[in-house]
């Protein structure tokens, strides 16, 4: 099973959960005084929180949004054309309802894949802690200091930033290792399976 990451985490509820290569958020509401300005305020903020779970708008998968009066549709809709890449459009539903507080009119949640650049290799040994990006940075891989936060810095920015937040500032990696990772074998000793 895919690791679960949740984000925002509080008592009740999580601003998003990743698993897998998917991220699902909860439904966001705004601030503003119209359905426009909410609409805007709303995506404002799956922006911010698509970006902490290493994908983007680009990557959307479906939406569903719920308003409080149907006949603001079009309002609602031309702050969200100007939002989304065109391309790259969700499967979408628009619903009319009640929502949780009088001064909210809209809500929008949705899912998102996250996508990382297949030549962006990333491995990670639980029994040797070692992580890292050979594609993007063989030769620090080989030589890193263990003083040297480089790896952290020089990770690819198509690799999610919680994945980017976990590289270890200390790296013990010798270039026996970093040569069996850049082959795709795993780094323990003697092992001699592919890497997953």
């Amino acid at each position: 099973m895919s690791e679960i990451t949740r984000l925002k985490v509080g008592p009740r509820m999580s601003q998003a959960v990743v698993h897998g290569n998917t991220v699902y958020l909860a439904g966001q509401v705004g601030q503003g005084a119209t359905f426009g300005e909410q609409t805007r305020s709303i995506l404002q903020t799956i922006d911010a929180l698509l970006a902490e779970a290493g994908t983007d708008k680009t990557k959307l998968l479906s939406a569903t949004i719920w308003i409080t009066d149907m006949s603001k549709f079009a309002e609602m809709n031309a702050v969200w054309d100007s939002w989304v890449t065109p391309g790259h459009t969700p499967g979408r539903a628009c619903v009319e309802a009640k929502l949780a507080a009088p001064q909210y009119n809209v809500e929008i949640a949705v899912i998102a894949a996250i996508y990382i650049d297949k030549k962006f290799l990333l491995l990670f040994s639980k029994k040797k802690r070692f992580l890292s990006y050979p594609f993007a940075s063989r030769p620090r891989c080989a030589k890193a200091s263990e003083s040297s936060p480089t790896f952290a810095a020089s990770a690819p920015a198509a690799v999610p930033a919680r994945a980017r937040a976990a590289i270890p500032s200390k790296m013990t990696a010798n270039r026996k290792q970093a040569n069996a990772i850049w082959k795709g074998v795993s780094p323990s000793p003697g092992s001699r399976r592919r890497a997953k």
